[in-house]
């Protein structure tokens, strides 16, 4: 298909595709003519996977970017399937040693505004590139554009100060759950700047309330590990991709779940009594 008939088929702009072109999200298609290519249904499954992770996940295009090498790579061993979406979501935050770091959001570090928003944004960028995005000039505003935000990005967070000497409380407690820690642990270094941050604002994390949080996710990492595919590629889909889009759908769980609670005892204390502001 032409690039027109991609655009209607995944539902965006075709600027938007010549976007994911330029950045290396969407692989080239077949060149038939100098200025003209054809695409197929692999195209239209690598541009909705994009929306995804941008929309749904939250990414932006530096994180995106490694996911789709992640995926484009020969399959890893199943047992470092983990690891490679942990690196691919982790690359970009502050080094473990840095004793001053920025606040990050939950999803990752890679998540800025550059993200559908600068795609869609490019498309202003390409009046002088050929119609199936193969050739022509990058304009100032486009893939440029979306690269300044992601500059920007470490600039405009908060920051919090963590001792980085080994006696941090998340370590500490870590130790005491008898978790696996690594050298340079990124995700350790992630749990002590939120930790951080949340004692900053008034909200204490002691061992009863951390070991609780920790024993009702083992569970769900149980079913992650458990439910991994054993078809290699189908694997490193579901570890990278749902690692991403599944965070949002437990974050909406745990919100349910909170109301759940609260109109179950609401109905016990009342009598049946349940305050309308609860089901809504």
């Amino acid at each position: 298909m032409r690039i027109s008939a991609l655009s209607a088929r995944a539902e965006v702009p075709i600027g938007t595709i010549k976007f994911y072109l330029r950045e290396g999200l969407l692989a080239p298609g077949r060149q038939t003519s100098r200025t003209t290519a054809e695409y197929d249904e692999s195209h239209v499954e690598r541009i909705r996977l994009v929306r995804a992770l941008t929309d749904a996940g939250g990414l932006g295009i530096a994180a995106v970017r490694r996911i789709v090498e992640v995926l484009d790579a020969p399959g890893p061993a199943r047992l470092d399937l983990l690891a490679t979406a942990q690196h691919a979501l982790l690359a970009d935050e502050p080094a473990p040693s840095v004793a001053t770091v920025p606040i990050v959001s939950s999803v990752s570090a890679g998540k800025g505004a550059e993200g559908p928003q600068g795609a869609d944004a490019a498309q202003g960028a390409d009046a002088g590139q050929g119609p199936d995005g193969s050739e022509g000039t990058q304009g100032a505003d486009g893939a440029e554009g979306a690269q300044g935000a992601e500059d920007a990005q470490g600039a405009e967070d908060s920051e919090v100060s963590e001792p980085v000497d080994g006696t941090s409380p998340a370590r500490e407690w870590l130790s005491r759950r008898g978790w696996h820690t690594y050298g340079d642990d990124l995700l350790v270094a992630r749990l002590e700047r939120v930790w951080a941050a949340c004692e900053a604002a008034g909200i204490q994390l002691d061992d009863e309330l951390m070991d609780g949080y920790a024993e009702a996710l083992e569970q769900v990492a149980r079913l992650d590990v458990d439910t991994v595919p054993e078809d290699p590629d189908e694997a490193v889909r579901r570890v990278v991709v749902g690692t991403v889009m599944l965070e949002p759908v437990l974050l909406t769980l745990r919100l349910l779940a909170q109301r759940e609670l609260s109109v179950r005892r609401a109905e016990t204390v009342d009598g049946g009594r349940l305050r309308t502001d609860l089901r809504r």
